[in-house]
Parts: C-alpha cells; sequence; structure tokens
C-alpha cells in the first residue's frame, strides 16, 4: 500500500491487520504524523512532521520498551495497539468538596467510590468497591501524610480538596506562583525566573510539580516501592559541569535541560527497565504528570503538563 508517496515496495510502510500500516524509520506521511501525534500524547518530545527519522525510532523502542513489547522500533499492530490504550475514560465531575460528607474507616456508600476513584487517580491502588476498608484507610493515610495534612485516616474538607474534589481550594492541595524559592531557570537557551521547592533528599523542583512528584513517590511507597531523588532542578554551573564530563547525548547543552527548569527528575531505586519498580512508574506516571520520554534513560522522568 502507498501512504503520502511512500511505496510499499520500499518497506517502509506495508500493511497491517489493526487498519493502521506498519511503519518503520524512514517512512513518511500521514500516518507519521499519527503516530508522532500519539506518542507526544504519551509524553514522548517529537515532531508531529510526517517523517519517521532518528528521534521518532528512538521514542517509540522507549515506548515499546517502557509498554513490554518487542523493541524493534517499528510500529506494528502491538505498538499501535498500545499507544491507543491507556487513555483514560472521562470521569464525572467529583462533587464539591463542601457538599462531601466526612467519611472514616468502615463508612460505605457513593460518597466512598468516589474518594476510592480520587485516590486511583493519585495512583493509590484501591477496589472502587464503595467500602472503606483497611487499604482505603492505609491509602488515605498515606496521601494525607505525603501532602503534610493531619494523618489521621478521616476524610474531612481538606483531604477532599486536596485530592481534587472541585469547588474547594487549599493551600495544601496546590503550590501557588509565590511560592517556594526563586531560582534561575533556562529555556531554549534563554535565562528566565522560576520557583522551585524541596522534594527530600537535597532536592528541588519547580513549584509546578514539585507537590505531583511527592505525591507519586507516596503512592509509590504505598505499593511497597521505595523510590528516592537522585537529581532535580539544576543551576546553570551544575549542567556546564555535567555537560562538561560526559558531552552530548548523554547531557543536554547547557541551556537545554529540562532539568534547569526544574521539570526533570532523575529517579533513584528504579534499577532498569525491566523492574517492578519502572513498571509501576511506566503504569502510573502520567497521573501526575510525568513521563519516561529520554530514550534510553529509565531513571529520568519529566514533567509534561
Amino acid at each position: 500500500m502507498a501512504v503520502s508517496g511512500v511505496s510499499s515496495s520500499s518497506q517502509r510502510v506495508s500493511s497491517s491487520s489493526s487498519g493502521m500500516p506498519v511503519l518503520r524509520s524512514g517512512a513518511r506521511g500521514s500516518s507519521v504524523k499519527t503516530l508522532q501525534t500519539l506518542l507526544r500524547s504519551k509524553g514522548y518530545s517529537v515532531a508531529v512532521d510526517g517523517s519517521f527519522g532518528p528521534k521518532t525510532l528512538a521514542a517509540v523502542k522507549a515506548f515499546q520498551r517502557a509498554s513490554g513489547l518487542s523493541v524493534d522500533g517499528v510500529a506494528g499492530p502491538k505498538t499501535w495497539a498500545a499507544l491507543r490504550a491507556g487513555a483514560p475514560s472521562p470521569s464525572p465531575a467529583p462533587a464539591p468538596a463542601a457538599n462531601m460528607p466526612t467519611l472514616r474507616s468502615g463508612a460505605k456508600g457513593s460518597a466512598v467510590k468516589t474518594l476510592q476513584t480520587l485516590l486511583r487517580n493519585k495512583g493509590y491502588s484501591v477496589a472502587v468497591d464503595g467500602s472503606f476498608g483497611a487499604k482505603t484507610l492505609a491509602a488515605v493515610k498515606s496521601f494525607q501524610r505525603a501532602r503534610g495534612l493531619s494523618v489521621d485516616g478521616s476524610v474531612g474538607p481538606k483531604t477532599w480538596a486536596a485530592l481534587g474534589a472541585s469547588g474547594v481550594s487549599s493551600s495544601s492541595s496546590s503550590s501557588s506562583s509565590s511560592s517556594g524559592i526563586a531560582a534561575t531557570g533556562y529555556r531554549r537557551g534563554q535565562r528566565v525566573s522560576i520557583r522551585i521547592a524541596p522534594v527530600g533528599g537535597g532536592r528541588y523542583l519547580n513549584v509546578r510539580c514539585a507537590q505531583a512528584y511527592k505525591d507519586m513517590l507516596a503512592a509509590a511507597r504505598w505499593a511497597g516501592i521505595n523510590l528516592s531523588t537522585t537529581s532535580g532542578y539544576r543551576t546553570h554551573a551544575q549542567q556546564q559541569a555535567l555537560y562538561k564530563k560526559y558531552g552530548s547525548p548523554r547531557a543536554a547543552k547547557p541551556g537545554y535541560s529540562n532539568h534547569q527548569m526544574g521539570l526533570a527528575v532523575d529517579i533513584g531505586g528504579v534499577g532498569g527497565y525491566n523492574t517492578r519498580a519502572y513498571r509501576w512508574l511506566s503504569a502510573n506516571a502520567s497521573k501526575f504528570g510525568f513521563a519516561n520520554n529520554v530514550p534510553n534513560e529509565y531513571w529520568h522522568f519529566t514533567y509534561v503538563r
């Protein structure tokens, strides 16, 4: 079959039972744009230009590795299916926190289901069964601890607001532009002012994502996975030192690293692509706005919201 001027004889594009063509490095056309759009929706920084070049190939391989597929760089039926899967179905907007009841262990009903749904959205693997049992209690306490709330297992207005129930704002549920510590960031080589906040271990991230990252680590701990932070926000001097030591492509050119915006983090305790920790991150990081979008760096996650 031919796609936008690329003949099947080139063996870069061939037919697939999935209804989408099998794409390989060198392919061009609208199907490649569809592939690139789906990759971007998964957090991979590729241009939607219709050209299956080295960056698209690297992104496909990284996605295949993260999804447990054969890492061949070919977008076939399984890769197409995986790219199209996993998008959460729209959920009904939660009731305003001000109208939600205070819930405690032993409670049952629709409000408990709402609580459990919000906990799942935060990465906690609890059943949405409407029963406030031991696992829901443990998840509530873990979330409260991560958010600096009173760890009492009782779900009142502050916990509802931090979980994201609509209608109520809370200083513990988001970071304002005036919070954090003033710092110098770099975006595309240009110096900009940012604000950063501590995330533990002496590391900092942009206030845009610091709380989301701490929530993610708390959810991982609740699942029995202990992660640490090996690198977060970097000063220009720190990025220069890394670039001098490692060079490209292992280290980004100073002024062009997401670490210098405080929007990238290197996570310790992952151990590789075929580990329980990485599988957990692959399944849950997007819930917190993070994506493992740098090929061959299983430890590197970027905030993409």
